[in-house]
């Protein structure tokens, strides 16, 4: 096989641009397949680091959002999700591991003595929202129970802003201003580099961009809008039962509560997940689909190449055999 190796590789020195041509096509085929099966898995990746935040065991329960108009006709039936809401929901149904409160406080000032963060949301959540939502310090600490039940003045802030709100760092134990009170930073959330993004409808990441409160100093000491939901959210731990029962159980015990009134809704991370996955494979499919035509269209155009050259070179090849064959 030697010399007709070195005849092939004769033949490709040759013809350095037919070679160079052929190779680009092979190139640009395979590395068209492997780049979308690449973005396709990294896509996956993402959503599921974005979902698993929500925490796939839980169940979360969101206030709806109306006018003014319909709201006031809702508020004649039900009060809006509450915390009693979710006290109730935990100590009826066995399932219910643990529960957490978020209120979406409203914010027309946000400031430290060392910088400015006006675009940061301000959470007022419960102390098991940061085991529910898989959020841990970099530094310092998360407030307690106890802190909630003394409507503690304390606040947690989201890497992205500590950063803005110090930006020459080492921000525990100093103060920021939400509206018109004071608040002691006592921890800085690890940044899990995740962006504020909604999946199937439902907001998730952007925890780096966040300033966190005890629920029920956000609830009594900031001024709530008028009519809202006393919870923006609520999240329950499922153990030991199905999501989908858990669910039914859940969106029937509220319903009862607020007069049968649907100013509700449900999500089921898992099921979020499972969609997203779905979504994943079908685009994976046709991204696959279309890089193969590509390689398969490189590949034709290689397959014509070689053919003219073949086809150029016809009178010598069957003489070189005549002369082999002699």
């Amino acid at each position: 096989m030697w010399p007709d190796f070195r005849l092939a590789v004769g033949q490709l020195v040759h013809r350095p641009l037919r070679t160079f041509l052929t190779l680009l096509g092979m190139i640009f085929g395979v590395g068209a397949v492997i780049s979308m099966l690449a973005v396709s898995e990294g896509g996956l990746q993402q959503s599921m680091k974005m979902i698993q935040g929500l925490g796939v065991d839980n169940i979360i329960v969101e206030s709806k959002e109306y006018s003014t108009d319909e709201l006031l006709e809702i508020r004649k039936h039900s009060p809006g999700l509450s915390v009693d809401d979710a006290r109730a929901i935990k100590e009826t149904l066995v399932f219910v591991e643990a529960w957490a409160g978020i209120k979406n406080i409203k914010v027309w000032s946000l400031f430290s003595h060392e910088g400015d963060s006006s675009n940061s949301e301000v959470w007022a959540v419960s102390s098991d929202f940061f085991t529910l939502s898989n959020l841990e310090p970099e530094v310092g600490e998360v407030f307690t129970s106890d802190d909630n039940r003394e409507f503690a003045t304390k606040a947690v802030l989201g890497e992205a802003t500590a950063r803005r709100m110090f930006p020459n760092g080492d921000a525990i134990n100093k103060q920021v201003k939400v509206n018109f009170t004071w608040f002691q930073v006592i921890g800085i959330l690890k940044d899990q580099k995740i962006p504020g993004e909604e999946i199937q409808g439902v907001k998730v990441g952007g925890d780096s961009d966040r300033v966190y409160i005890p629920l029920n100093t956000g609830l009594n000491r900031l001024k709530v809008e008028d009519m809202a939901s006393e919870l923006t959210t609520a999240k329950f731990k499922i153990k030991d039962e199905p999501l989908v029962s858990a669910q039914a159980a859940i969106s029937e015990n509220i319903r009862r509560r607020h007069g049968g009134q649907e100013d509700f809704r449900i999500r089921v991370p898992n099921e979020i997940l499972a969609q997203q996955r779905q979504t994943n494979r079908i685009f994976n499919i046709v991204m696959t689909s279309v890089a193969i035509i590509s390689l398969l269209v490189g590949g034709i155009g290689i397959m014509n190449i070689m053919l003219a050259s073949v086809l150029e070179r016809k009178s010598e090849i069957g003489l070189l055999v005549r002369l082999k064959m002699m």
